[in-house]
């Protein structure tokens, strides 16, 4: 059996050999199990371009396939980058399952993702270690790649406006983020704090601006459809659910849970009033139907619900769900009236957070259920991308615009802005903790998001003048980017950060 020289009984060997502009480092597996010396040096064979320009697939030989225990990546930064290196490591049955070893030859091909690829020519360094299991060899290569053609005609890249580029002494908790667009063949799109697009969905489905990731895949919807994309470019589909009554499912956001996805859908008796939480093979696990809900707990509390739940219509205007696990509650997002949280065993509603002067507060089986504000603190009116922090607080985009549909319409204002509220639910009393407020205010009607990141956020003014803008805030408000896509809110109507370093994929 092959193992690794200890340090004890001799120096460990480092090889570093140059061989056609990739340079090899790591410790040697040695000692056969007749005392022979044996090595493994592996070498770049082949770089081709994978889906898109963000992506290669490189081809390397003198691998001991049958001993593989794992392939890791790191893709360097660009100089003056504050940015966490790319970095993934592959499970040997990755390669097996994607048919990317090839045992007679000693050879694996492993896809690397999120390169730089909006300029001409740019030349990434990317270094690689092959772990067996006798020991481990590293590699460093370089892998040039061309400019994507960015569909919209360069809004995401030469168009990009920096109104204030990266500040490095302003730190975030996040180096990446995933831009959720309509734009076909590009959603989503995941761009650096840097204001540089790293990766984008190869997918060309007709506009949907539904998308969410779990673990290292993307999950889109198209019409009653739902779809994996991975990192590597590969697409599938997961299910068709027409046959399950649900007519659509790209309406507005997915959000992630701990069992899958909670999907916003259309069915043939709801429109945009339904969430249905599926796990990541597709298969429904609960379905969460707020009109039903809402419509019993009027009924519980005498009052007549025609008069306010009309299922065909957009009188609710689900635009995002997420999960309380504290609470063990699902926590919809209704742009008409309110933000609501539901017990997820009970099916039954909680609490209310919203504006009184709207409609839902003329009736008193859902006053029962509303949080009271505290003196200074503004309700959510017209609300987007709810979340809930490692805090237990609830965090949401306040896009400050009336209802549309019902009737009273509520208040209207005229700036837009992310707050964060402290829910007290032995008081019943709501206050905003944190928001962000500049001078001059942002107005963003349409759309819009806020998530947080550690103790850093990134706000998304989806429909401001001029077109979406993304802004990174660190500790105390202190901005550390803020980029300008010159385009309408469907370009960037929802954004969030994510991780792309040390993934694991095994699938």
């Amino acid at each position: 059996m092959l193992r690794t020289i200890p340090t004890s009984v001799a120096a460990r060997v480092l090889l570093c050999i140059f061989l056609g502009g990739v340079i090899m480092f790591g410790t040697v597996a040695t000692e056969g199990r007749s005392g022979a010396t044996t090595q493994f040096v592996p070498v770049v064979s082949t770089e081709t371009p994978g889906a898109t320009p963000f992506i290669a697939n490189v081809t390397i030989t003198g691998v001991p396939v049958s001993t593989l225990s794992s392939v890791h990546f790191v893709i360097t930064p660009a100089t003056g980058s504050m940015t966490t290196p790319v970095s993934a490591s592959y499970s040997a049955a990755y390669f097996v399952s994607h048919g990317l070893e090839n045992v007679a030859a000693s050879s694996i091909t492993v896809p690397v993702f999120g390169l730089y690829a909006s300029v001409q020519d740019h030349i990434n360094t990317v270094d690689i270690t092959i772990t067996t299991t006798t020991g481990s060899q590293g590699l460093s290569t370089t892998i040039t790649t061309t400019p994507w053609q960015d569909a919209t005609g360069g809004l995401y890249t030469t168009g990009l406006n920096r109104l204030v580029p990266r500040n490095n002494s302003v730190s975030l908790g996040y180096s990446y983020f995933l831009i959720k667009g309509v734009a076909p063949g590009m959603n989503p799109v995941i761009m650096d704090t840097d204001g540089q697009v790293r990766w984008v969905g190869t997918t060309s489905f007709a506009n949907t601006p539904s998308s969410a990731m779990v673990g290292n895949s993307f999950f889109i919807g198209s019409g009653s459809s739902l779809y994996r994309e991975d990192l590597s470019g590969n697409v599938s589909l997961i299910r068709n659910y027409r046959s399950s009554g649900i007519t659509y499912i790209q309406h507005h956001n997915m959000d992630p849970d701990p069992h899958g996805l909670l999907l916003e859908v259309n069915t043939t008796t709801d429109n945009e009033a339904t969430v249905v939480e599926v796990t990541t093979t597709g298969r429904i696990i609960t379905t969460f139907d707020l009109a039903t809900i809402i419509s019993a707990a009027m009924k519980a509390g005498h009052d007549n619900p025609a008069g306010f739940v009309s299922p065909m219509n957009d009188w609710f205007h689900l635009n995002s769900a997420t999960y309380w696990p504290q609470r063990n509650e699902i926590v919809v997002s209704s742009r008409e009236n309110f933000v609501m949280g539901i017990g997820y065993t009970s099916h039954k509603i909680d609490w209310i957070l919203g504006d009184p002067t709207k409609a839902w507060h003329r009736y008193r089986s859902l006053r029962a259920f509303a949080f009271t504000l505290a003196k200074g603190s503004l309700p959510p009116v017209g609300q987007h991308s709810i979340s809930i922090t490692p805090h237990g607080q609830l965090l949401l985009f306040d896009d400050g615009d009336q209802s549309s549909f019902e009737y009273p319409a509520g208040v209207q204002r005229t700036s837009s802005a992310p707050r964060q509220y402290q829910l007290n639910f032995r008081t019943h009393r709501a206050s905003v903790t944190w928001q962000y407020n500049p001078k001059p205010s942002y107005w963003s009607p349409i759309c819009g998001s806020v998530y947080s990141a550690g103790s850093s956020y990134l706000v998304d003014y989806a429909s401001a003048y001029g077109g979406p803008e993304l802004v990174g805030l660190g500790a105390n408000n202190a901005v550390a980017f803020s980029y300008r896509i010159q385009g309408d809110y469907t370009y960037a109507w929802n954004a969030l950060p994510i991780s792309l370093n040390n993934l694991s994929i095994s699938n």
